[in-house]
């Protein structure tokens, strides 16, 4: 299950979010203006125009895929959220079932969610009004994150943006970690 995520400060959410700007690849895009790079340029809104490509993935039309997002190294992650596509104006397509993987070569992969999308195909406008979806997991070890398009309303797949977040220790983890630092600390200064 999922919760929906109210848009806060975009400089600040971006900065928390390790998949911004990092490298990505898809099985397949509909064309080069719906590229991969659209799921991961932090752009919430779903705008487009010949001089400005789209800033969402899109599937080719009744196609299964995937992409996968290289966080150029290994983080310990417990949350993902998501924004689905509904393709601009045309309101024609999204992603309903799909999966989160998570993978620390490429090749071996470990599920983590496995959930349904919504879909606001009465959008009035080109965007602004579809919610990030949250999704949160047990914390794993991660360089490589896939988002697998299992199905999809409409005529196809996509996806708007893909946020990726690492995991904040606990409170009461935290105030071990500092007591055990302490301890050591103290048992040094007195030998």
């Amino acid at each position: 299950s999922y919760d929906q995520v109210m848009l806060g400060d975009p400089k600040q959410e971006l900065a928390h979010n390790i998949a911004y700007g990092k490298p990505v690849g898809a099985t397949a895009i509909y064309s080069s203006q719906y590229a991969a790079t659209g799921a991961v340029d932090g752009r919430v809104n779903e705008e487009w125009s010949a001089t400005n490509p789209a800033a969402y993935w899109l599937l080719p039309n009744n196609t299964l895929g995937s992409l996968i997002v290289d966080l150029e190294g290994e983080f310990l992650i417990d949350r993902i959220d998501l924004q689905n596509t509904h393709n601009g104006g045309s309101r024609d397509r999204g992603t309903k079932e799909f999966q989160l993987l998570v993978s620390l070569d490429g090749l071996t992969w470990t599920p983590v969610v496995d959930d349904l999308l919504s879909f606001y195909d009465s959008a009035t406008s080109a965007l602004l009004n579809t919610p990030l979806e949250s999704f949160e997991f047990t914390e794993v070890w991660a360089r490589y994150v896939k988002f697998q398009v299992d199905g999809y309303y409409g005529v196809g797949g996509g996806l708007a943006e893909l946020r990726v977040f690492e995991a904040v220790p606990e409170p009461a983890s935290l105030t071990l970690l500092l007591l055990a630092a302490t301890g050591v600390g103290g048992y040094l200064r007195r030998r």
